[in-house]
């Protein structure tokens, strides 16, 4: 009963700390995504003539689209994994 109750308190303390460090990551994600649609919005008001034309429009979006991807991917399924009830996230 011992060896039980000192594995599941250890990996709960595990789980305890990975959920922190999910959390700390999705805060500076939302802090990015927030930044690169900032400086979008900004350079889609000031850019003058053609926006095709405006490389370096093109480049944020670009930026915009990778972390987006990104952040998808990687992050939603390991985070939601976490805070379902009853599931065993490996």
């Amino acid at each position: 009963m011992y060896l039980a109750s000192h594995i599941f308190l250890n990996t709960l303390q595990e789980l305890e700390a990975e959920r922190i460090n999910l959390l700390e990551d999705v805060t500076k994600n939302k802090r990015k995504m927030q930044e690169l649609e900032d400086n979008l919005l900004f350079r889609l008001t000031s850019t003058k003539g053609s926006l095709v034309e405006d490389h370096s429009l093109i480049q944020v979006l670009q930026v915009k689209f990778r972390e987006n991807d990104a952040f998808d991917t990687e992050q939603l399924p390991t985070f939601s994994c976490l805070f379902s009830v009853g599931r065993f996230c490996p």
